[in-house]
């Protein structure tokens, strides 16, 4: 694994885009921002999660080789430690406690987006 550097306010991929690298944030933070859908958010683009030292991004497409679900941002100076798609499953597999940590913050990020959608969400 390589370890690469962006600078705030750097875009680090683009939603849409290809890609099968993902990264473990070591130091910084970044923001992940999705754009709105539909009609009545067209255009708009919602900050989704900050993640921060010991998270991933990019891992989705790690996972299924489909095109990135969001834009990530570097809202701070960061450094990254980069996997490709195969030495992150194999480090999942490999390492439990890092497998764990993972599976917490999948967990999490899956709570705050239920939170987020049930907010946007009108009944009659």
């Amino acid at each position: 694994m390589s370890e690469v550097r962006f600078r705030s306010g750097e875009t680090i991929f683009e939603e849409g885009s290809n890609g099968t690298e993902c990264y473990k944030i070591l130091s910084g933070a970044a923001e992940v921002r999705v754009r709105g859908k539909g009609r009545e958010h067209w255009g708009m683009t919602m900050v989704a999660a900050t993640c921060g030292p010991g998270e991933f991004i990019g891992e989705m497409s790690a996972f299924d080789g489909a095109p990135r679900s969001a834009t990530v941002v570097a809202v701070e100076d960061m450094t990254c430690k980069v996997y490709s798609g195969e030495a992150f499953l194999k480090l999942l597999e490999t390492d439990h406690e890092e497998a764990l940590e993972y599976l917490r913050v999948l967990v999490q990020r899956l709570k705050q987006s239920n939170v987020s959608m049930s907010w946007g969400t009108r009944t009659g």
